[in-house]
């Protein structure tokens, strides 16, 4: 039989991720050549030369207990497509309104500031969505949600606050209309063009708010610039102040700050936005994430040293986290990327069984249902990440609603895939869906295998972050003792 797994090494011992049962098993460094030289297992383990007594006795044990079995998934097919109008139309549970596709900046790194013809992803337009368009939108999210109790209405740009006359009628009618329903308004701005009207606004509807803040002063001006060159920080923070302020208690759990980590920047110095007194001791949220090349025309190249600062800080705060290292001073930034990372070894559990024999990789969610996003136009796609040139994203429309047939091939993105993924050790934990795998107008097998090498690896890390953290409590722990 050929075992579906995944072998790797750390400094300290031998590894496999078994795909069936998620299992992560030690192994001796001979088991561990012997699995890696011989891609299949004869059925009878105490013919194997090449092992010694105890190796055999391990594999056999092994076995026996559900690992190191051969099976894949036959059909890929995921497991919500014979349901998947019954959930779009009864438990849609979030509408995002593109209430204008207008931005007074013009940031290094947006796919949308950045003009590129259109070949990569729309450029910023004058386009300003309707009323009709939005109050359709609203409607449709109360037709689809009757077995959802508390729904979100997104408003998304550009920059949301360009048409916030439209944001405030939708609001208002969506009050009217979700009686008997929690319903609860979120947008991402750029905090620019807030007036105190529309602060107060916010929060007298409760709004929860996402700034966009990049790092001190020195470096978010570097990234995020008005038309005219000028930098946007004093505004943004200035107006984050006065929201913070007027928030009170709900300010943590109402205000967050995204920061796009540009590593054409010197890392150092985006931590630095830290010594100010206000981001060190507000306690606000900060959701740190690396710029993305995928939708420029030039790939954006890292500093000298960024790649080893980077590094460095987030294990500094791993070996917070984990409690090996105290008294370390953390800034936000490295500390939330640790806590992510071990969130994501919480979630490799081992399976109580095998793969299904029909079922699909991790990664999509299911279009129009979760996070139904609806541009300028009134056309819908899956969410607001999406290449919105694409023809094979675009799921419906305001006016005949949403084409559940192709919402369905969305879902089944991995089909145009099925030999490769059904031999993917990261099938579980598999982040690719159609809105990161669409290029120019359409999804093809090639632009979503471009996808799976960046996947792979950051799978692998994460399994021997996962093997890192067993040795934490015995050979690492041993290492201090001494």
């Amino acid at each position: 039989m050929r075992p579906f797994i995944h072998l790797f090494a750390t400094h300290n011992s031998y590894y496999f991720y078994d795909v069936n049962t998620e299992g992560i098993i030690e192994l001796t460094e001979s088991l561990f050549n012997y699995l890696s030289k011989n891609k299949d297992i004869p059925e009878d383990v105490s013919s194997i030369e090449d092992l010694c007594v105890s190796d055999r006795e391990m594999l056999l044990s092994l076995i026996n207990r559900g690992y190191l079995s051969d099976h894949r998934v036959s059909t890929i097919r995921h497991n919500h497509s014979d349901d998947i109008e019954f959930q779009i139309t009864n438990r849609m549970n979030e509408l995002i309104l593109q209430v204008t596709q207008s931005c007074n900046l013009v940031c290094s790194y947006c796919p949308f500031a950045n003009r590129t013809d259109d070949s990569f992803q729309r450029n910023h337009s004058s386009k300003k969505m309707d009323w009709e368009t939005a109050r359709k939108s609203i409607d449709l999210l109360l037709e689809n949600s009757s077995e959802t109790e508390n729904v979100c209405i997104g408003f998304y740009g550009g920059e949301p606050f360009m048409n916030f006359p439209l944001i405030r009628q939708a609001v208002e009618y969506a009050d009217k209309q979700f009686v008997g329903k929690n319903v609860t308004y979120s947008l991402t701005t750029n905090g620019t063009i807030m007036t105190d009207e529309i602060i107060s606004y916010l929060s007298d509807h409760d709004f929860r708010v996402m700034f966009s803040i990049d790092g001190p002063e020195s470096i978010h001006d570097i990234n995020r610039r008005k038309a005219d060159g000028s930098g946007s920080f004093r505004e943004a923070v200035d107006n984050l102040k006065k929201l913070y302020a007027l928030y009170g208690k709900r300010a943590k759990e109402k205000i967050h700050i995204n920061t796009v980590i540009n590593p054409e920047n010197d890392f150092d110095e985006i931590t630095h936005l830290f010594d100010d007194p206000f981001f060190r001791e507000s306690g606000i949220g900060i959701n740190p994430s690396l710029v993305s090349s995928t939708k420029l025309e030039n790939e954006i190249q890292n500093k000298d040293d960024f790649v080893e600062k980077f590094a460095y800080d987030r294990f500094r705060a791993l070996m917070s986290r984990l409690g090996i290292v105290k008294g370390i001073s953390l800034d936000p930034v490295s500390d939330f990327l640790a806590l992510r990372q071990i969130e994501k070894n919480d979630g490799i559990t081992e399976a109580s069984g095998r793969l299904g024999d029909i079922t699909a990789p991790g990664g999509p969610c299911i279009p129009g249902q979760r996070r139904l996003f609806v541009n300028a136009d009134g056309n819908f796609y899956p969410c607001e990440k999406v290449n919105e040139l694409a023809e094979d994203t675009m799921i419906g429309n305001i006016n005949y609603g949403i084409d559940i047939a192709k919402a369905e091939r969305v879902l089944n993105v991995a089909q145009l895939t099925a030999d490769a993924c059904k031999e993917c050790y990261a099938f579980r934990h598999c982040s690719s869906c159609a809105v990161n795998s669409a290029r120019e107008d359409s999804i093809t097998a090639e632009s979503k295998l471009a996808q799976c090498p960046a996947i792979r690896k950051s799978f692998r890390n994460n399994l021997r972050f996962a093997a890192l953290v067993r040795e934490i409590d015995s050979v690492y722990k041993r290492k201090i003792n001494i």
